[in-house]
């Protein structure tokens, strides 16, 4: 199989690269970065509303298995969308609400009618407000951190992996294109298996999205 992902940024890139590979168990799995596409390119959530407008977007499905989206929604009050719900620690079915917002939005963005063509083949990985959540989700040692959506970072970072001897810098969470965005990764592999009530609530929905259309 191979995919491809438009995501905010390389980090997200690489946890989502972890995720997938961890998840179908597959060697000959094949990730191809179409946004950002390199190391040095700019990310950020305009980009990856601009990129799905793009024909590059449309022509990456004649090659393409799957391609997944990912967006963050820590950002959502500066996004030029209206009727954005809010996200909630510890309310699921507002997460839920906010997810499928989004995805209405990538879908008008996309336009309805191509969209309906290339449905079965895109994975949405929409993390409820960062993808630090989902990392923090296979460190977590306290059922509250496990399902948090709320300033996930700081606590990915006090609680965890200064114990592990480093720490994700906020303010440069790109720097040295992921390295420690791969060592913080690391626990997907064996965390997949756990029960997924114990695990983030969009994290489980792009995990049921991997498993209605890849499998």
């Amino acid at each position: 199989m191979n995919f491809g992902i438009i995501a905010e940024g390389v980090t997200d890139q690489v946890v989502i690269e972890e995720i997938i590979c961890a998840y179908l168990k597959d060697s000959n799995i094949e990730i191809n970065p179409l946004q950002p596409k390199n190391k040095i390119d700019s990310g950020g959530w305009t980009k990856v509303f601009d990129y799905c407008k793009t024909k590059e977007f449309r022509n990456a499905f004649d090659w393409l298995d799957y391609v997944i989206i990912q967006l963050d929604t820590d950002a959502k009050e500066s996004w030029p969308y209206e009727n954005i719900p809010a996200a909630s620690d510890g309310d699921r079915e507002a997460n839920i609400a906010l997810r499928n917002r989004i995805i209405e939005i990538i879908k008008n963005s996309v336009g309805t009618e191509f969209f309906k063509k290339i449905e079965k083949k895109v994975l949405f990985a929409i993390a409820i407000e960062s993808i630090e959540c989902w990392i923090l989700t296979f460190h977590a040692t306290r059922k509250a951190h496990k399902t948090k959506v709320v300033n996930c970072l700081n606590t990915l970072n006090s609680s965890y992996l200064s114990k592990l001897g480093y720490t994700i810098d906020p303010l440069a969470k790109a720097y040295d294109h992921g390295r420690h965005y791969q060592k913080a990764s690391k626990p997907i592999k064996k965390g997949l298996n756990t029960d997924r009530k114990q695990l983030n609530t969009s994290l489980v929905l792009f995990l049921e999205c991997i498993e209605s259309k890849c499998r």
